[in-house]
């Protein structure tokens, strides 16, 4: 019998909706204890401005006083994960996609 180990995603991003603090789900990311990494540009749809990031507490609690290093496209941030009581929550603010030039191109 073969068993597939699949990692469970343990990190939810979360869109702030420009209503106060009101955020709107999008999607799950895994992140790795040994290197904390989250790709937001990964996301099938990704977000812009600023995010909500939960991470589950069982992971939070292994990364206190570590840095996460958060991507979007050509940008990084990082943050360093404090004290831990239940899910961890934190703000950071990616700004604006990249434009896509690709799509921009006209046939002639």
């Amino acid at each position: 019998m073969l068993i597939v180990y699949l990692p469970r995603k343990n990190t939810t991003v979360y869109a702030a909706t420009g209503k106060g603090n009101e955020y709107d789900k999008c999607g799950r990311l895994l992140l790795r204890v040994k290197k904390p990494e989250l790709h937001i540009d990964q996301l099938k749809n990704p977000p812009e401005g600023v995010l909500a990031i939960e991470v589950d507490e069982k992971a939070a609690r292994k990364l206190f006083g570590k840095s996460i290093t958060i991507r979007y496209f050509d940008r990084t941030m990082n943050h360093t994960v404090g004290a831990v009581n239940g899910q961890y929550w934190f703000k950071v603010d990616v700004g604006a996609a990249p434009a896509d030039t690709d799509n921009n191109e006209e046939d002639n």
